[in-house]
């Protein structure tokens, strides 16, 4: 389980660069290396992530320009059913243009999950629209507190299953086969994408150390064939059929992005350690030709297996709408 994988979302803050390694007397295959990679994750059961997004958008068409940042960090411990929890902390900024009108605002939030509560914590939500509704001044009463969710049992046994999902390639597998899938078909999807190779990749030449790791430096790019084939073998196993548009629509999108990242598996246990890459448009693709745009990403993962420390907040106050907003329902 490569903690919100969700992924290889995510941050400047918390992620150091991979530092030169040795030369690799016996290159493993990388495709091979990649699918053992992903059958390991399959048995992870808690971690730590800390990545960041960066995101630029020119719309020659629309004359939308916007600029996004977003720093990501969770932990999670599922390794005890009764006992599961998980944390993140979130940040972003906006800036730019959108529809003609100018954009902006900014966000911090802390959340914490203990077996069956939710701790929730704002530290920030700025934008002008929000600092002139009728909302802004409830926002501010609540920022830098931490609340808790009593009521959200059931709430937070959906969200710790969400995450083990969204978090692990087992749980992926077990998303797409759907929540009234048989075993046999989880099964079956979790054969499916240990066995797919969504990317062709190539190992460096000379291993690179991740906070102290050895890892291969796995070169990869999206593999489209084989993600498209994925999306129709996916379907059958769910009982559906991909039509001859949907492939062809499905093949028109993967052709119009370029991928191009790397991958830092780690050469004694090949768990990921560390996660980067760059989206663009195909030149000449009709993405291209509308405008530009680019996301980049780094994430690194760490502590698999191990205690992440989560613990609930102290002094947190259960949470009140009537009491924030005021009695007549406006924000005080």
């Amino acid at each position: 389980m490569t903690v919100a994988a969700a992924g290889l979302v995510l941050s400047a803050c918390g992620t150091s660069p991979a530092s030169g390694g040795t030369p690799i007397a016996n290159k493993p295959n990388a495709q091979e290396l990649t699918r053992d990679m992903v059958k390991k994750e399959q048995d992870v059961k808690s971690a730590a992530m800390h990545g960041s997004i960066d995101l630029r958008v020119d719309d020659q068409q629309t004359k939308d320009n916007v600029k996004a940042t977003i720093a990501l960090g969770t932990k999670s411990d599922m390794r005890n059913d009764a006992d599961q929890r998980f944390s993140m902390s979130l940040k972003g900024d906006l800036d730019g243009t959108m529809n003609g009108s100018a954009i902006k605002g900014g966000m911090d939030l802390d959340l914490v999950l203990v077996v069956k509560d939710i701790f929730v914590r704002l530290n920030k939500l700025e934008s002008p629209e929000i600092d002139q509704s009728p909302f802004g001044g409830a926002v501010k009463k609540i920022s830098g507190k931490w609340y808790i969710f009593k009521d959200a049992v059931e709430q937070a046994k959906s969200l710790a299953k969400e995450q083990a999902q969204g978090a692990s390639f087992q749980g992926l597998a077990d998303g797409l086969a759907g929540d009234n899938a048989t075993p046999a078909q989880k099964q079956q999807m979790r054969d499916l994408v240990a066995r797919t190779n969504f990317f062709e990749s190539s190992v460096d030449d000379t291993t690179a150390s991740v906070d102290g790791t050895d890892t291969y430096k796995v070169a990869v790019k999206l593999n489209k064939p084989e993600i498209v084939n994925f999306a129709k073998e996916s379907a059958k196993i769910r009982g559906q059929e991909m039509s001859a548009d949907e492939v062809r629509n499905m093949e028109k999108g993967l052709g119009e992005v370029d991928f191009q990242g790397t991958l830092y598996i780690g050469v004694q246990d090949h768990l990921l350690y560390r996660a980067a890459g760059t989206v663009t448009p195909v030149p000449g693709s009709d993405a291209a030709k509308n405008g530009n745009f680019l996301v980049n990403f780094d994430a690194t993962f760490s502590g698999y297996n191990q205690d992440q420390k989560i613990t609930a907040p102290a002094n947190a106050e259960p949470f009140d709408l009537q009491k924030v907003l005021g009695a007549d329902g406006a924000a005080q």
